[in-house]
Formats: C-alpha cells, sequence, structure tokens
C-alpha cells in the first residue's frame, strides 16, 4: 500500500522537504483531529522518513533535518499550495491562518468557537468539518455545547496566500441549514 504525500510541506535546502502526512480520521481518537506524522524527504528519490508522530505544531531547521539523516531521492509532492482557513483578523484568535484547524475560534463571545473540528475535503472549492459548538437560542448562559457541521469556502487568494475566505457552523439537528454566505474572513 502506498502511502499519501505530505499533506504539507516547506523545502529545507536543495533536495530537502519536511512535511506533514495526515492519517485518517477515525484512527486513534474518532472525535479528534487526524494522526500527524513529521516525515523528512528528498526530491531526489521516493524515500521519506517519519521522525516524529502525533505532531501539531513544527518549527524545523535546516540544521535539524541534516543531522535527522533522511535518505535522498524524488518525492511525489503537492504541486498546489495547501490552503489555510482565512488569516487572522483581531486578537485572541484560533485556527484562522492554520491548515485543518482542530479549533476555530473568533476571539470573544463563547458562540464563536467550535472544538473538535474535524475535517473533510480540504484543498477543494469547500471543505466541512463536523465539530462541537455552543447552541445558544436563548442566550449564552442558557446554552449547551452540541454538535455542529462547519462549512469552509471561497477557496482563493487571501493577501498573497490561499485560503478559505469564508467559514460558518450550524446545527443541523436544530433544523438549520448553512447560510448562503459565511462570514468573511479574509480580512483586507
Amino acid at each position: 500500500m502506498s502511502r499519501p504525500p505530505p499533506a504539507c510541506y516547506r523545502p529545507v535546502g536543495a533536495d530537502v522537504y519536511v512535511g506533514l502526512r495526515l492519517g485518517r480520521p477515525g484512527g486513534r481518537d474518532a472525535t479528534g483531529p487526524p494522526p500527524r506524522t513529521l516525515v523528512v524527504g528528498s526530491t531526489r528519490s521516493s524515500a521519506v522518513r517519519a521522525v516524529a508522530t502525533d505532531v501539531h505544531d513544527v518549527v524545523v531547521s535546516p540544521a535539524a533535518v541534516r543531522s535527522s539523516g533522511a535518505a535522498p531521492g524524488p518525492s511525489p509532492l503537492p504541486t498546489t499550495p495547501v490552503p489555510t482557513l482565512g488569516q487572522v483578523w483581531g486578537s485572541d484568535q484560533e485556527g484562522y491562518g492554520t491548515v485543518l484547524p482542530p479549533m476555530i475560534f473568533n476571539g470573544g463571545d463563547p458562540t464563536g468557537v467550535v472544538e473538535n473540528v474535524v475535517w473533510s475535503g480540504w484543498g477543494e472549492p469547500a471543505a466541512t468539518a463536523t465539530g462541537t459548538a455552543l447552541w445558544a437560542p436563548d442566550g449564552v448562559s442558557e446554552g449547551t455545547m452540541e454538535p455542529a457541521r462547519v462549512v469552509a469556502s471561497d477557496l482563493g487568494d487571501c493577501r498573497g496566500a490561499l485560503a478559505y475566505r469564508r467559514v460558518t457552523w450550524y446545527f443541523p439537528q436544530h433544523g438549520q441549514r448553512p447560510p448562503d454566505e459565511g462570514t468573511d474572513i479574509c480580512p483586507d
């Protein structure tokens, strides 16, 4: 069985890259994000070496890659950029400007957060996800955490980077349907 190429990668030398390979959702923890493995590879062979598992945030220097002993060789790297979820436009936000965020937080009101987000179709014109958000039709103090659906859409240029420029979440179990347009998450 062949392994998929990294979901996102960053060149760190003439022939070497580091990347994140995403596992299938529902593996270890069906409610959490897909498992992520940090890989090191080369554009000269198909050899790719896993160097860490359960990775969430990565900062790698070229010196660290050289010392990892990655095998050289060509690898099927993505030829298009991996989109982010919009861009950050306010303080205390989470998830915006990142790839496959496991949480989205607008930075204020508790109705502006979705937790345990599990994505599908990332990189397609619209990505969808499931998560948990505050259902509060009678006010925040009366709200309860319930399953929610998330839609990231309007894939395109956002301040020079590929991103989903709109996002929304809703509660289908309460008869809600996704609005025609979500919140603009690509600030000017």
